[in-house]
Parts: structure tokens; C-alpha cells; sequence
């Protein structure tokens, strides 16, 4: 419901600096995603430095409260991609921590796909529940779309498991389903890695291959 205030926050109720706070809040969700698909970490570092003017200090009504979850998930992947696993796990502890409405809930959604399919490593198990929390919430606000890079992290986990057909299995949809071209891309190249575990070098270069086409064509920097 536009302006319900998320849970844990206090204060009055946002006024007009609030209000074009969720103005700004759309291009800016754009330019992130854009960013963090095409790989462009050092655009993404720029976008992340300044949420914090854009949002303000809260309390928040849901629209913002979801780009904030939104903004700190995206920071902890950062986090995880360079290795700074305390940093990774303190970002999505926090962005998971904020409680709304149905703009929130949809912003959880992908923030537990983020966590499974980028911020992980060691915790297949986590992983796979991550995944079913994605998934139960996107059922919930009616949006399964919301879940659906949480595949990658399915993917990643059954193979982790040494269950590598169902991991193939589920890694081969998703380059396939995935509805933006780059996830696509990335769900390829975690392909590639199971079918070099089964041993099929062949089908690994080619899954290599298609998802390098797919970073050139959209000239997005080759990443994963």
C-alpha cells in the first residue's frame, strides 16, 4: 500500500523529500540492475554510494523501504564477488531485516535470490533454503518472476551436493526461462561449470561460448 512505513522504523510520516525520493528511486533501480547484470561493478560502486542521499536516513515508506532492500542486497553481492564474506553477510542480514508491504516483500524476493545465487559459497544448504523463501514469497505477492534468478543459486547448490544432473537440469531451464538476456548468460556460464564436473568439456566450451555471444552483443564486460 503506497506510503505504509516499513516495520522497525519510527518517525513521522514522509513528506515531499520522501516523495521524490521514490520518484528517483525508479531510474535508479534500472541503472543498478543494468549494471550488475552487465558487470560493470565500477558503475554499480558509483550508483551504491550515492543511495544513501537518495533514500535518506528513514523512517521509510515501502516504496523506499524496498530500494533500500534492493540497494543493500546488491552492495552484499558486491561484497561476496571480491571476497569479503563479513561485509556480504552484514549487507543482506540488514536488507532482509526490513519488514512492509508488498513493495518489500517483492524486494525480499530478490534479495534472497541474490543471496543464493551470488553470496554462498560453502553454504549449499542455505542456499537451497534461500531459494524456497524466494520462491514462497514470489508465490505470496503473485509475481513468481521476482524468484527467478533464484535458479542460478539452485543450480549452483544441487551441484555443489554432487547432484549434477538435476543441477544441469536446472541451470539448462534457466538459460532458457531467465527473463533478462545477461541472467541468461550468467545461468550459462554455471552450466558450464557443472558440465565440466560431468566431464563434457565439449558442451562446457560451447555453454562458454553462447554466453560470451551474449555479453559482446549487448557490450557488456564478461563476468562470472
Amino acid at each position: 500500500m503506497a506510503g505504509r512505513r516499513a516495520e522497525g522504523t519510527d518517525g513521522p510520516a514522509p513528506g515531499l523529500g520522501a516523495r521524490q525520493s521514490i520518484a528517483a528511486s525508479g531510474p535508479f533501480a534500472h541503472q543498478a540492475h543494468t549494471a550488475f547484470w552487465a558487470g560493470d561493478f565500477t558503475a554499480l560502486d558509483e550508483l551504491l554510494s550515492t543511495a544513501p542521499a537518495l533514500v535518506g536516513p528513514g523512517p521509510w515508506p515501502d516504496e523506499i523501504a524496498a530500494q533500500v532492500v534492493f540497494q543493500r542486497s546488491l552492495g552484499a553481492v558486491l561484497a561476496s564477488l571480491r571476497g569479503n564474506r563479513d561485509d556480504a553477510e552484514r549487507g543482506f542480514f540488514d536488507a532482509l531485516a526490513l519488514r512492509g508491504g508488498q513493495p518489500v516483500d517483492e524486494a525480499r524476493v530478490i534479495a534472497y535470490s541474490l543471496r543464493a545465487a551470488f553470496a554462498s559459497d560453502g553454504e549449499p544448504e542455505r542456499a537451497l533454503d534461500d531459494v524456497g523463501r524466494a520462491r514462497q514469497l514470489s508465490s505470496a505477492v503473485g509475481n513468481s518472476e521476482l524468484a527467478a534468478v533464484a535458479s542460478i543459486g539452485e543450480g549452483w547448490a544441487l551441484s555443489e551436493l554432487g547432484q549434477l544432473e538435476e543441477a544441469a537440469s536446472v541451470l539448462q531451464d534457466a538459460t532458457e526461462n531467465l527473463p533478462d538476456s545477461l541472467g541468461r548468460s550468467v545461468a550459462q556460464l554455471r552450466l558450464a561449470e557443472v558440465e565440466l564436473m560431468m566431464g563434457d568439456r565439449a558442451s562446457a566450451r560451447s555453454s562458454v561460448d553462447t554466453a560470451r555471444e551474449a555479453f559482446l552483443k549487448a557490450e557488456a564486460r564478461y563476468w562470472g
